[in-house]
């Protein structure tokens, strides 16, 4: 019963977050910290209280990650929801960015580095395969990262491989 308690006030603590007298006296980093923390704890209620705090929190926010790079690329999938992501990709660390610096690299284009184009998102006829990727990682993510409440071996590979991209 007490996770039931501690679920429903996570919930009221989400529902204070988006209160406009809240978000107008609030700064928007605050807020934003503060949003993170709840869902990640909100999330992390979702695994067993036998495992040690630390690492229910942590796999809690690994799950939270998965899932903002998840909504991410969907978003990036649908019809003219191309505003939307490129707001949600202005908050997350796009890897797009550093396939952007490879290309550079790789066919030598004729400036330099400091004046290349780089781009967080694709802008070109690639854009769906780069949300279908970005939508395959965020899955991948956040099983490994359930499989790693559990102990499992491979879980902690995959996250490696992942944060190798």
């Amino acid at each position: 019963m007490p996770k039931l308690w501690k679920a429903l006030a996570t919930l009221g603590l989400l529902v204070l977050q988006f209160w406009p007298a809240f978000e107008r006296s609030s700064p928007g980093i605050v807020r934003a910290i503060l949003l993170i923390m709840t869902v990640t704890y909100g999330i992390s209620l979702l695994f067993s209280s036998k495992l040690p705090s630390r690492r229910r929190f942590g796999t809690a926010y690994l799950v939270f990650v998965g899932v903002s790079y998840f909504v991410a690329g969907i978003l990036g999938l649908m019809p003219h929801w191309d505003l939307i992501e490129a707001w949600i990709w202005s908050l997350l660390i796009s890897p797009y960015l550093l396939v952007s610096f490879f290309d550079q690299l790789i066919h030598r284009f004729p400036y330099t580095a400091s004046r290349a184009p780089y781009h967080t998102m694709p802008v070109d006829e690639h854009h769906l395969l780069f949300s279908a990727a970005v939508v395959v990682v965020g899955i991948i993510a956040v099983v490994a990262a359930f499989a790693m409440a559990k102990s499992h071996r491979i879980a902690y590979r995959m996250w490696l491989v992942l944060l190798g991209l």
